[in-house]
């Protein structure tokens, strides 16, 4: 993901399917929706959270595309947190 393009949603993970080609249905968590992310750091609820290592973890909004609040405290790198998709704080 760029961080000049700001998401419209997320892709939901499927536990029976890693793979998808044109044409698969997908669940996709729009603005508003609440969804569990894991940090790559430190983030404080009601901070706006920004992706990082090529898309697969959040941190605190510092300089990319803000993606949602979180609405979770995490201490450490590697803990999952609710956030709120589409929103900035």
């Amino acid at each position: 993901m760029a961080n000049a393009t700001t998401p419209f949603g997320y892709l939901y993970a499927s536990q029976r399917k890693d793979k998808f080609a044109p044409g698969d249905a997908v669940e996709v968590a729009l603005a508003g929706s609440i969804i569990f992310l894991e940090t790559g750091g430190q983030v404080t609820a009601g901070n706006s959270i920004e992706f990082v290592g090529g898309g697969t973890t959040v941190i605190a909004h510092n300089s990319g595309a803000a993606s949602g609040i979180s609405l979770d405290n995490a201490g450490a790198s590697g803990t999952l947190i609710r956030v709120l998709v589409g929103q900035n704080s």
